[in-house]
């Protein structure tokens, strides 16, 4: 009676813990499916935080299982540097990689999108081509994104679509019979969960002048040149304006 008490308590602290685990895992949500081609247009490009700019690739190939994944400051400082090895589904090898800075999942984990295709399943078979989300960290599988017979691309930046940063995966179905042959596409998107930051729109803030036009007491009158330690308000081109002392 012991040992069956036991074994019913072990049982209830594994699904305790597995519960606990799922509920702390990564979050990738399924907002939606096309069937077809759709692209989005006038969405708001997401980022990590206002004003938030960076370098990134767009075009990365993966030869084998280790990626060097950079990317760059406005000043072209660096600012990821992700050397890291994931594991590739057996009997598929790797092709093209989606990275950027703001790929990250409840605005904390940064990941890797891999685009596959088997190596003994023909063009155009269920099942040619797949796609894999890897913890950019330590390149441990987060999430399988599915499978098509013929590609499978991520489009784009990251978007805001509805509040949530999503980004939007298009899926290629190659259909052949007798003489003809055709493409399908489904459009699915997925929102990244919580940010935990603010977002940037797509237009960017117009770039201050290196120097003021105008300098100001705060009498509001018209200085050459603050004394040492004069409070003074310095006034830029762009109609903003600060206050600054020598």
């Amino acid at each position: 009676m012991k040992t069956r008490l036991f074994s019913i308590l072990a049982a209830a602290a594994v699904l305790c813990l597995r519960a606990a685990g799922a509920e702390t895992a990564p979050a990738l949500t399924l907002e939606h499916e096309f069937e077809g081609y759709y692209s989005p247009l006038n969405f708001p490009v997401y980022t990590e935080a206002d004003d938030d700019r960076y370098f990134y690739s767009p075009l990365i190939s993966a030869e084998g299982n280790t990626l060097s994944l950079m990317t760059y400051n406005e000043d072209y400082s660096i600012r990821d540097d992700y050397q890291v090895t994931y594991a590739v589904p057996d009997g598929y090898k790797p092709g093209s990689v989606s990275f950027s800075p703001s790929m990250r999942i409840n605005g904390e984990v940064p990941f890797f999108i891999v685009s596959f295709t088997a190596t003994a399943t023909n063009y155009g078979e269920p099942g040619y081509a797949k796609a894999q989300a890897f913890d950019a960290r330590d390149g441990s599988l987060l999430f399988d994104l599915g499978t098509a017979s013929q590609t499978i691309n991520m489009m784009g930046p990251i978007y805001k679509i509805n509040d949530k940063p999503s980004i939007v995966i298009l899926y290629f179905d190659y259909h052949r019979e007798g003489t003809s042959a055709a493409t399908t596409y489904r459009t699915r998107v997925y929102s990244l969960g919580e940010s935990k930051t603010s977002s940037d729109e797509t237009a960017a803030a117009a770039a201050r002048p290196a120097a003021p036009i105008r300098t100001y007491d705060l009498s509001g009158r018209l200085i050459e040149a603050p004394l040492p330690g004069q409070p003074h308000i310095l006034l830029y081109g762009d109609g903003s304006a600060e206050k600054a002392v020598r």
